[in-house]
């Protein structure tokens, strides 16, 4: 429990009241004290820890003469749902997060600067964070065993995490209204809520990206053999195969800009955009290429475990594999 001073504005419509009271609640504590490992299971955890949180509130709320207080009588100012994928090595998972920065974004969603300001741990191959300040949300994708690590956790939390890439959406209380629905109390919120976690991160995060997150992607070795095998019996094969490459040149790692900054850079015209983004839609790989140690990485639809790997996966993984000297090529299915 914290106590802060209100603002003028929260004053007038807390009556005048010089304090609020915070209650920050992590709801695996309240079923298993003392562990750093903060996962709910199931419903039925999660029903068990509601039901702790409000027999505490009642606990410390209860005085004689006085009104009672409840859970229901707190507002829900802040919600974080999360979502763990193990087993994805680390080298993966800043190709994976490499890949985020380099994506398109909608409009309104911009890096959280203020956090990579602030963070002195901060590093941008480990962690992916864009904020939407009119929407009142916080999307991460990080390497959560990292992060255990910085924190210096206890050993038996890092191996826990280890290999563990960690997706987050964080909700004020302008989305946090969004979601929930006229009628409900504090209880009800967090109960549907929280029972609608991935869904509600797997919508937030189809909102984000703007261009097609079903393709796979190829090392800028491999996808030049893949384009010209796919194009040589193509009409107009030349012409599209120059622009595709000049997308992908542009587009290494080594680039500081987004897949939507190198085509406006690249192409007057939005139909010229629309144009070659589709090339590569056809041949079912993003322009965005992976560095050469890596020359496969699946869909980010399959690697986050929100849709079911596709066989055009499956072919581009064994392509990859054939014209690939030796390399390992990682897959991940849920």
């Amino acid at each position: 429990l914290l106590y802060k001073s209100c603002s003028e504005q929260e004053k007038k419509k807390q009556g005048c009241l010089p304090y609020r009271l915070n209650l920050i609640w992590n709801p695996s504590k309240s079923i298993r004290r003392g562990s750093h490992i903060n996962v709910i299971h199931t419903e039925s955890e999660m029903e068990e820890a509601i039901w702790q949180l409000e027999r505490k509130i009642k606990e410390i709320f209860t005085i004689p003469g006085l009104d009672t207080y409840e859970l229901n009588d707190f507002k829900l100012s802040r919600i974080d749902f999360t979502i763990d994928r193990k087993g994805i090595p680390s080298q993966i998972m800043e190709q994976i997060i490499n890949v985020l920065w380099k994506m398109n974004r909608a409009y309104g969603f911009h890096e959280n600067e203020q956090l990579q300001e602030k963070c002195r741990n901060f590093k941008r191959n480990r962690s992916f964070n864009v904020v939407n300040q009119s929407q009142d949300i916080e999307f991460v994708v990080y390497n959560k065993g990292e992060a255990v690590k910085d924190q210096k956790y206890p050993e038996e939390i890092q191996e826990y995490f280890q290999d563990t890439l960690r997706i987050e959406l964080r909700c004020g209380r302008k989305y946090i209204r969004t979601l929930s629905k006229k009628g409900w109390d504090t209880t009800r919120s967090i109960q549907k809520l929280y029972q609608d976690a991935e869904r509600n991160i797997k919508n937030m995060y189809q909102r984000i990206f703007m261009y097609s997150t079903h393709v796979s992607f190829l090392s800028y070795s491999v996808m030049e053999k893949l384009l010209y095998m796919y194009f040589q019996n193509k009409r107009k094969c030349p012409k599209r195969l120059k622009k595709m490459l000049q997308v992908v040149r542009q587009m290494t790692l080594k680039s500081t800009k987004n897949l939507g900054e190198e085509l406006d850079r690249l192409f007057p015209s939005v139909k010229q955009k629309n144009t070659v983004q589709n090339y590569f839609l056809e041949c079912n790989v993003s322009p965005i290429p992976l560095d050469n140690m890596n020359p496969y990485l699946q869909s980010l639809d399959s690697l986050l475990g929100f849709y079911h790997v596709e066989e055009q996966e499956r072919r581009l993984k064994r392509f990859a594999e054939k014209h690939t000297r030796g390399k390992e090529v990682f897959w991940y299915e849920d």
